[in-house]
Protein backbone atom coordinates (compact mmCIF):
# COMPACT_ATOMS: atom_id res chain seq x y z
CA UNK A 1 0.00 0.00 0.00
CA UNK A 2 0.79 3.55 -0.11
CA UNK A 3 0.42 6.87 1.94
CA UNK A 4 -1.29 9.63 0.87
CA UNK A 5 -1.36 12.25 3.95
CA UNK A 6 -3.64 10.58 6.39
CA UNK A 7 -5.15 8.00 4.54
CA UNK A 8 -3.26 4.99 3.24
CA UNK A 9 -4.59 3.16 0.11
CA UNK A 10 -4.97 -0.47 0.00
CA UNK A 11 -5.41 -3.01 -2.88
CA UNK A 12 -6.28 -6.19 -2.37
CA UNK A 13 -6.76 -9.42 -5.16
CA UNK A 14 -8.50 -12.29 -5.33
CA UNK A 15 -4.96 -13.94 -4.70
CA UNK A 16 -5.20 -12.19 -1.03
CA UNK A 17 -8.71 -14.16 -0.53
CA UNK A 18 -7.12 -17.26 -2.04
CA UNK A 19 -4.18 -17.37 0.35
CA UNK A 20 -6.27 -17.07 3.42
CA UNK A 21 -8.75 -19.94 4.61
CA UNK A 22 -10.33 -17.43 6.82
CA UNK A 23 -11.60 -14.96 4.18
CA UNK A 24 -11.97 -17.39 1.72
CA UNK A 25 -14.56 -18.99 3.90
CA UNK A 26 -15.85 -15.78 4.25
CA UNK A 27 -15.81 -15.18 0.17
CA UNK A 28 -18.21 -18.20 -0.05
CA UNK A 29 -20.71 -17.38 2.73
CA UNK A 30 -21.04 -13.89 1.04
CA UNK A 31 -21.40 -15.29 -2.70
CA UNK A 32 -23.86 -18.07 -1.04
CA UNK A 33 -26.12 -15.66 0.26
CA UNK A 34 -26.11 -13.74 -2.20
CA UNK A 35 -27.15 -16.57 -4.66
CA UNK A 36 -30.59 -16.71 -2.16
CA UNK A 37 -31.74 -13.40 -3.34
CA UNK A 38 -32.96 -12.83 -0.07
CA UNK A 39 -33.30 -9.47 1.77
CA UNK A 40 -33.22 -10.92 4.97
CA UNK A 41 -30.53 -12.67 4.59
CA UNK A 42 -28.49 -9.91 2.94
CA UNK A 43 -30.19 -7.85 5.82
CA UNK A 44 -28.57 -10.76 8.19
CA UNK A 45 -25.36 -10.54 6.41
CA UNK A 46 -24.46 -6.79 7.10
CA UNK A 47 -25.91 -6.82 10.61
CA UNK A 48 -23.55 -9.92 11.86
CA UNK A 49 -20.72 -7.97 9.79
CA UNK A 50 -21.00 -4.78 11.90
CA UNK A 51 -21.66 -6.40 15.11
CA UNK A 52 -18.38 -8.07 14.86
CA UNK A 53 -16.31 -5.57 13.99
CA UNK A 54 -18.15 -3.22 17.09
CA UNK A 55 -16.94 -0.18 17.34
CA UNK A 56 -13.73 -0.51 16.56
CA UNK A 57 -13.96 -0.53 12.61
CA UNK A 58 -16.25 2.08 10.80
CA UNK A 59 -16.54 1.71 7.38
CA UNK A 60 -18.65 3.45 4.43
CA UNK A 61 -18.66 2.05 0.36
CA UNK A 62 -18.55 5.23 -1.85
CA UNK A 63 -21.26 5.82 -3.82
CA UNK A 64 -20.61 5.44 -7.61
CA UNK A 65 -17.25 4.69 -6.98
CA UNK A 66 -15.29 1.21 -6.08
CA UNK A 67 -14.30 2.12 -3.10
CA UNK A 68 -15.10 1.69 0.66
CA UNK A 69 -13.23 4.03 3.54
CA UNK A 70 -12.83 2.39 7.00
CA UNK A 71 -11.29 3.72 9.69
CA UNK A 72 -8.89 0.82 12.53
CA UNK A 73 -6.82 1.90 14.98
CA UNK A 74 -7.08 5.61 14.71
CA UNK A 75 -5.86 5.37 10.85
CA UNK A 76 -7.95 5.92 7.78
CA UNK A 77 -7.66 3.26 4.90
CA UNK A 78 -9.57 3.59 1.11
CA UNK A 79 -9.75 0.24 -0.21
CA UNK A 80 -9.44 -0.27 -4.19
CA UNK A 81 -12.80 -2.94 -4.54
CA UNK A 82 -12.25 -3.76 -8.20
CA UNK A 83 -9.25 -6.42 -7.09
CA UNK A 84 -6.76 -4.90 -9.32
CA UNK A 85 -3.52 -3.22 -8.09
CA UNK A 86 -3.54 -0.05 -9.84
CA UNK A 87 -3.65 3.03 -7.80
CA UNK A 88 -6.95 5.59 -8.56
CA UNK A 89 -5.24 9.17 -9.81
CA UNK A 90 -7.33 10.69 -7.39
CA UNK A 91 -4.98 9.04 -4.50
CA UNK A 92 -2.00 10.74 -6.51
CA UNK A 93 -2.49 13.92 -6.86
CA UNK A 94 -3.26 16.59 -4.30
CA UNK A 95 -4.15 15.08 -1.10
CA UNK A 96 -7.84 14.79 0.30
CA UNK A 97 -8.37 17.27 2.74
CA UNK A 98 -9.55 16.04 6.26
CA UNK A 99 -12.48 17.27 8.84
CA UNK A 100 -10.88 19.89 11.22
CA UNK A 101 -10.61 18.13 14.48
CA UNK A 102 -9.51 21.16 16.60
CA UNK A 103 -11.53 21.75 19.95
CA UNK A 104 -12.65 25.10 20.84
CA UNK A 105 -13.60 26.49 24.39
CA UNK A 106 -17.05 27.15 23.43
CA UNK A 107 -19.40 24.84 25.31
CA UNK A 108 -22.31 25.10 22.64
CA UNK A 109 -20.20 23.76 20.01
CA UNK A 110 -18.28 21.08 22.09
CA UNK A 111 -20.84 18.25 20.73
CA UNK A 112 -20.78 19.94 16.86
CA UNK A 113 -17.03 18.87 16.46
CA UNK A 114 -17.66 15.16 15.77
CA UNK A 115 -21.74 14.45 15.02
CA UNK A 116 -21.84 11.22 13.02
CA UNK A 117 -25.40 11.97 11.78
CA UNK A 118 -23.45 15.41 10.19
CA UNK A 119 -21.28 13.16 8.59
CA UNK A 120 -22.92 10.72 7.43
CA UNK A 121 -25.82 13.58 6.08
CA UNK A 122 -23.01 15.73 4.60
CA UNK A 123 -22.12 12.18 2.52
CA UNK A 124 -25.70 11.69 1.45
CA UNK A 125 -25.40 15.57 0.35
CA UNK A 126 -22.44 14.46 -1.90
CA UNK A 127 -23.61 11.55 -3.58
CA UNK A 128 -26.99 13.40 -4.36
CA UNK A 129 -25.34 16.52 -5.88
CA UNK A 130 -25.35 16.48 -9.58
CA UNK A 131 -22.44 18.70 -9.55
CA UNK A 132 -19.91 16.53 -7.20
CA UNK A 133 -16.89 15.54 -8.28
CA UNK A 134 -15.34 12.15 -7.39
CA UNK A 135 -12.48 14.35 -5.06
CA UNK A 136 -15.93 15.64 -3.41
CA UNK A 137 -17.21 12.12 -2.70
CA UNK A 138 -14.03 11.04 -1.30
CA UNK A 139 -13.81 14.03 1.15
CA UNK A 140 -17.46 13.49 2.33
CA UNK A 141 -16.96 9.85 2.61
CA UNK A 142 -13.35 10.35 4.53
CA UNK A 143 -15.03 12.99 6.58
CA UNK A 144 -17.79 10.25 7.82
CA UNK A 145 -15.37 7.87 8.69
CA UNK A 146 -12.23 10.22 10.75
CA UNK A 147 -11.87 9.42 14.18
CA UNK A 148 -13.63 11.88 16.65
CA UNK A 149 -12.27 14.85 18.03
CA UNK A 150 -10.35 14.97 21.35
CA UNK A 151 -11.82 16.94 23.93
CA UNK A 152 -9.98 20.39 24.59
CA UNK A 153 -8.10 20.41 28.07
CA UNK A 154 -8.43 23.73 30.01
CA UNK A 155 -9.98 25.89 26.89
CA UNK A 156 -6.42 25.91 25.28
CA UNK A 157 -7.80 24.44 22.08
CA UNK A 158 -5.23 21.75 22.19
CA UNK A 159 -5.18 18.17 22.28
CA UNK A 160 -4.95 15.67 25.03
CA UNK A 161 -2.24 13.44 24.66
CA UNK A 162 -3.78 10.28 25.74
CA UNK A 163 -0.93 8.48 25.52
CA UNK A 164 1.95 9.23 28.31
CA UNK A 165 4.26 7.40 26.29
CA UNK A 166 3.84 8.80 22.90
CA UNK A 167 5.02 12.58 24.05
CA UNK A 168 5.84 13.18 20.01
CA UNK A 169 2.29 12.82 19.03
CA UNK A 170 2.95 9.85 16.37
CA UNK A 171 0.30 7.41 15.75
CA UNK A 172 0.74 3.72 17.92
CA UNK A 173 2.95 1.35 16.11
CA UNK A 174 1.15 -1.32 14.47
CA UNK A 175 1.25 -4.48 16.65
CA UNK A 176 3.74 -6.88 15.13
CA UNK A 177 2.47 -10.41 13.50
CA UNK A 178 4.73 -13.14 12.63
CA UNK A 179 3.75 -12.65 8.60
CA UNK A 180 5.63 -9.80 8.53
CA UNK A 181 8.65 -11.24 8.19
CA UNK A 182 9.61 -13.22 4.92
CA UNK A 183 8.30 -16.70 4.66
CA UNK A 184 11.91 -18.13 4.74
CA UNK A 185 12.76 -16.30 7.70
CA UNK A 186 9.35 -17.62 9.63
CA UNK A 187 10.22 -21.07 8.16
CA UNK A 188 13.94 -21.17 9.50
CA UNK A 189 12.61 -19.88 12.91
CA UNK A 190 10.15 -23.02 13.14
CA UNK A 191 12.92 -25.20 12.07
CA UNK A 192 15.43 -23.87 14.92
CA UNK A 193 12.37 -24.08 17.15
CA UNK A 194 12.23 -27.72 16.29
CA UNK A 195 15.97 -29.06 16.66
CA UNK A 196 17.00 -26.60 19.77
CA UNK A 197 13.83 -28.52 21.90
CA UNK A 198 16.02 -29.66 24.99
CA UNK A 199 16.55 -33.47 25.28
CA UNK A 200 15.61 -33.57 28.87
CA UNK A 201 12.60 -30.79 28.28
CA UNK A 202 11.03 -33.63 26.02
CA UNK A 203 11.53 -36.38 28.68
CA UNK A 204 10.05 -34.89 31.24
CA UNK A 205 6.91 -33.86 29.00
CA UNK A 206 7.02 -37.70 27.61
CA UNK A 207 6.43 -38.66 31.29
CA UNK A 208 4.27 -35.89 33.01
CA UNK A 209 1.18 -36.47 30.13
CA UNK A 210 -1.90 -38.31 30.84
CA UNK A 211 -1.68 -42.30 30.35
CA UNK A 212 -4.46 -41.84 27.16
CA UNK A 213 -1.58 -39.22 26.06
CA UNK A 214 0.56 -41.75 25.96
CA UNK A 215 -1.26 -44.15 23.90
CA UNK A 216 -2.37 -41.54 21.27
CA UNK A 217 1.75 -40.53 21.12
CA UNK A 218 2.45 -44.33 20.62
CA UNK A 219 -0.79 -44.65 18.09
CA UNK A 220 -2.01 -46.94 20.22
CA UNK A 221 -5.99 -46.76 21.16
CA UNK A 222 -7.03 -45.44 24.52
CA UNK A 223 -10.79 -45.00 26.36
CA UNK A 224 -12.04 -42.15 24.27
CA UNK A 225 -10.71 -43.75 20.63
CA UNK A 226 -13.14 -46.63 21.27
CA UNK A 227 -16.16 -44.39 21.27
CA UNK A 228 -18.39 -42.71 18.44
CA UNK A 229 -16.62 -40.09 16.16
CA UNK A 230 -19.24 -37.21 17.18
CA UNK A 231 -18.90 -38.19 20.80
CA UNK A 232 -14.96 -38.05 20.57
CA UNK A 233 -15.31 -34.70 19.13
CA UNK A 234 -17.96 -33.29 21.45
CA UNK A 235 -15.51 -34.26 24.54
CA UNK A 236 -12.75 -32.46 22.55
CA UNK A 237 -14.57 -30.12 21.45
CA UNK A 238 -15.65 -28.67 25.28
CA UNK A 239 -12.74 -28.78 26.81
CA UNK A 240 -12.03 -25.66 28.74
CA UNK A 241 -8.77 -24.07 27.28
CA UNK A 242 -5.72 -23.37 29.83
CA UNK A 243 -5.28 -20.64 31.36
CA UNK A 244 -2.82 -21.32 34.06
CA UNK A 245 0.23 -23.05 32.24
CA UNK A 246 3.62 -20.60 31.84
CA UNK A 247 3.19 -20.06 27.84
CA UNK A 248 -0.28 -19.04 27.48
CA UNK A 249 -0.72 -15.50 26.08
CA UNK A 250 -1.85 -12.92 28.46
CA UNK A 251 -5.94 -12.76 28.68
CA UNK A 252 -6.03 -16.06 26.94
CA UNK A 253 -6.24 -19.71 27.13
CA UNK A 254 -4.51 -22.26 25.02
CA UNK A 255 -5.18 -25.66 24.02
CA UNK A 256 -2.53 -28.13 24.25
CA UNK A 257 -0.84 -29.95 20.57
CA UNK A 258 -2.18 -33.38 21.53
CA UNK A 259 -6.21 -31.48 21.88
CA UNK A 260 -6.09 -30.05 19.26
CA UNK A 261 -4.67 -33.36 17.38
CA UNK A 262 -7.39 -35.27 18.48
CA UNK A 263 -10.08 -33.03 17.86
CA UNK A 264 -9.09 -33.51 14.35
CA UNK A 265 -8.81 -37.09 14.05
CA UNK A 266 -12.55 -37.40 15.69
CA UNK A 267 -13.48 -35.24 13.16
CA UNK A 268 -12.21 -36.69 9.95
CA UNK A 269 -13.33 -39.93 11.17
CA UNK A 270 -16.79 -38.24 11.49
CA UNK A 271 -15.99 -37.58 8.16
CA UNK A 272 -15.19 -41.12 7.02
CA UNK A 273 -18.17 -42.62 8.65
CA UNK A 274 -20.80 -39.99 6.91
CA UNK A 275 -18.93 -40.51 3.36
CA UNK A 276 -19.91 -44.48 4.16
CA UNK A 277 -23.30 -43.89 4.92
CA UNK A 278 -25.33 -44.69 1.63
CA UNK A 279 -27.06 -41.52 1.37
CA UNK A 280 -29.05 -38.49 -1.09
CA UNK A 281 -27.62 -35.65 0.80
CA UNK A 282 -25.65 -33.91 -1.95
CA UNK A 283 -24.52 -31.15 0.28
CA UNK A 284 -20.25 -30.74 1.02
CA UNK A 285 -19.30 -33.20 3.71
CA UNK A 286 -18.04 -30.11 5.77
CA UNK A 287 -22.21 -29.17 5.80
CA UNK A 288 -23.10 -32.42 6.61
CA UNK A 289 -20.50 -32.79 9.53
CA UNK A 290 -21.71 -29.13 10.65
CA UNK A 291 -25.18 -29.79 11.47
CA UNK A 292 -24.16 -32.67 13.34
CA UNK A 293 -21.03 -30.87 15.44
CA UNK A 294 -23.48 -28.00 16.33
CA UNK A 295 -25.55 -29.75 18.33
CA UNK A 296 -23.40 -31.29 20.58
CA UNK A 297 -21.33 -27.84 21.14
CA UNK A 298 -21.93 -26.82 24.42
CA UNK A 299 -19.72 -23.43 25.48
CA UNK A 300 -17.77 -22.69 22.11
CA UNK A 301 -18.82 -21.96 18.64
CA UNK A 302 -18.39 -22.80 14.84
CA UNK A 303 -16.38 -21.07 14.11
CA UNK A 304 -13.81 -21.13 17.14
CA UNK A 305 -14.19 -24.83 16.82
CA UNK A 306 -13.27 -24.14 12.38
CA UNK A 307 -9.97 -22.74 13.43
CA UNK A 308 -8.85 -25.15 16.24
CA UNK A 309 -9.72 -27.64 13.34
CA UNK A 310 -7.57 -25.86 10.80
CA UNK A 311 -4.70 -26.25 13.73
CA UNK A 312 -4.95 -29.91 14.05
CA UNK A 313 -4.63 -30.98 11.00
CA UNK A 314 -1.95 -28.69 10.55
CA UNK A 315 -0.54 -30.77 13.18
CA UNK A 316 -1.61 -33.98 12.11
CA UNK A 317 0.05 -33.45 8.55
CA UNK A 318 3.37 -32.02 10.69
CA UNK A 319 3.29 -35.23 13.24
CA UNK A 320 3.01 -37.82 10.60
CA UNK A 321 6.04 -35.88 8.52
CA UNK A 322 7.94 -35.60 12.14
CA UNK A 323 6.58 -38.22 14.59
CA UNK A 324 3.82 -38.09 17.38
CA UNK A 325 6.57 -36.86 19.55
CA UNK A 326 5.81 -33.49 18.41
CA UNK A 327 2.37 -33.41 19.90
CA UNK A 328 4.88 -32.92 23.78
CA UNK A 329 5.63 -29.77 22.24
CA UNK A 330 3.21 -27.53 23.08
CA UNK A 331 5.06 -24.61 24.77
CA UNK A 332 7.91 -24.47 21.81
CA UNK A 333 6.09 -25.46 18.99
CA UNK A 334 2.12 -24.59 19.53
CA UNK A 335 -0.17 -25.06 17.09
CA UNK A 336 -1.31 -21.14 17.24
CA UNK A 337 2.23 -20.87 16.07
CA UNK A 338 1.67 -23.16 13.09
CA UNK A 339 -1.43 -21.34 12.41
CA UNK A 340 0.02 -17.84 12.91
CA UNK A 341 3.15 -18.24 10.69
CA UNK A 342 2.06 -19.72 7.74
CA UNK A 343 -0.81 -19.21 5.46
CA UNK A 344 -2.60 -21.84 3.44
CA UNK A 345 0.28 -22.19 0.97
CA UNK A 346 2.99 -21.16 3.00
CA UNK A 347 2.07 -24.05 4.94
CA UNK A 348 1.38 -26.35 1.68
CA UNK A 349 5.26 -25.46 0.90
CA UNK A 350 6.41 -26.00 4.03
CA UNK A 351 5.31 -29.19 4.25
CA UNK A 352 6.76 -30.18 0.77
CA UNK A 353 10.08 -29.14 1.75
CA UNK A 354 10.95 -31.97 4.03
CA UNK A 355 10.43 -34.23 1.22
CA UNK A 356 13.02 -32.28 -1.25
CA UNK A 357 16.49 -34.38 -1.34
CA UNK A 358 18.79 -31.35 -0.09
CA UNK A 359 16.63 -31.46 3.16
CA UNK A 360 17.23 -35.07 3.71
CA UNK A 361 19.47 -35.27 6.79
CA UNK A 362 17.39 -32.87 8.66
CA UNK A 363 14.05 -34.76 8.30
CA UNK A 364 16.27 -38.00 9.53
CA UNK A 365 17.37 -36.18 12.63
CA UNK A 366 14.11 -34.54 13.08
CA UNK A 367 12.27 -37.78 12.74
CA UNK A 368 15.07 -39.69 14.85
CA UNK A 369 14.14 -36.42 17.69
CA UNK A 370 10.18 -37.10 17.64
CA UNK A 371 10.04 -40.75 17.22
CA UNK A 372 7.52 -42.01 19.66
CA UNK A 373 9.86 -45.63 20.37
CA UNK A 374 12.51 -43.08 22.15
CA UNK A 375 10.38 -41.83 24.90
CA UNK A 376 8.40 -45.22 25.65
CA UNK A 377 10.06 -47.81 23.49
CA UNK A 378 8.77 -50.58 21.19
CA UNK A 379 5.14 -51.38 21.61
Amino acid sequence: HSQQEDCLFLSPTLADILSDDRILRFYQCVKDIKTQRSPMQTAAMFFALCHALGDNVVFLKVPHMSKVMFRQESQVYAVNVTGTTQQDHLFNTNPIPTPSTHSTNNNNNTNNEYDPFKMAAAASAATTTTKSSPRQLLQAALASVTSPAIPAVGGTGKRKNTNDNNKDGNKRPKKASPRDKEYSVRRNDIIQDLLKVPEHDLFHQANVVDDDVKLIIQSQPNATSMSSPLHRFATFANLPAHYDCDFAPRNAGVYFNYEYFQLFLAYRDLEIEKQQRQNDDTRPILVQCRSDIEKVLVNTNWEAIRRRLTIGERICQISSVLGRGFLLLSKQVSGRKLLHNFNTGEWAEFMREFQRPENHTLLQNLQTKFSPSRFYGTP
